[in-house]
Formats: structure tokens, sequence, C-alpha cells
């Protein structure tokens, strides 16, 4: 059964957006052919086979959702290689910018707790940005 967005428990709506972001990040990253550069080896797929890798660990909420943390990386590197670390600082600093390492370390020391409400809004957002991106690049 499907539940809408203001029936889920908290756990439930948090599942749900990591799921939205996760594809919106991935698509945001790909080419005009759906293509993503991992961003910690270089390696290319498509962004239906390419994870949402996180610098700072998704268990930090004041990151878990940022921008600049979360970025397209190759299963390879995420779930095999533990992130690939060093190829993620270097491929973060050269997509953002020096000083983004830092930025992102500084954000993780901090602590962010979400309420349901502000969860189903950024639900509702990502949605909507994933679907006009999908219409351009899917």
């Amino acid at each position: 059964m499907f539940l809408t967005i203001s029936k889920m428990t908290f756990p439930e709506t948090v599942e749900k957006l990591d799921d939205i972001f996760s594809k919106r990040i991935r698509l945001r990253d790909a080419d005009m052919l759906g293509n993503v550069r991992c961003i910690s080896c270089g390696a290319v797929f498509n962004w239906k086979y390419i994870d949402n890798g996180h610098f700072i660990p998704r268990s930090n909420m004041s990151t878990r959702f940022h921008e600049k943390n979360n970025n397209g990386q190759c299963q390879n590197c995420n779930r095999y290689k533990d992130g690939n670390n060093d190829g993620y600082i270097k491929g973060l600093e050269i997509k953002y910018g020096s000083g983004i390492v830092e930025e992102l370390e500084s954000l993780g020391r901090q602590t962010k707790i979400y309420t349901k409400s502000e969860l189903e809004e950024l639900i509702t957002q990502n949605r909507e940005e994933f679907n006009k991106l999908y219409k351009l690049k899917a």
C-alpha cells in the first residue's frame, strides 16, 4: 500500500527523501546522455547505475542533504573502497574549488535536527527538480 507523505512515520519520511534526493543528485551530475563521471575515480556509468556518494557520511544530518556533500560516485568506490576518500577529495576540489573540504568538514561538526514538515518540503522540492531533470536527460 502506498502511503501519502503526511501519513509516513519520521523514519519513512527520511527514507523517502533519501530516495528522491539520491535520484536527483545522480541525475544532476549526468550529462545529456544520462552518464555520470564518478567523483572519485572518473569512471563513467549511466545515472541509474551509479550511487549518490557522501563525502561526510550520511549518518550526519547536517550534511546528509547538502548539495556539495552529495555527488555521483561509482558503486566500486562508494561500496567497496570505503568511498575512495582520496579520490573524492580531489574530485570535490576540481568540482567546487579549494576550501570545499574544509567547508564540508566544518558543516559536519554541526548538529541539524529536521522536523517532519521540513523533510516533507524537501521531498516535494526534490521531486519537482528531479522531474525537470528527467525530462531533459533521461
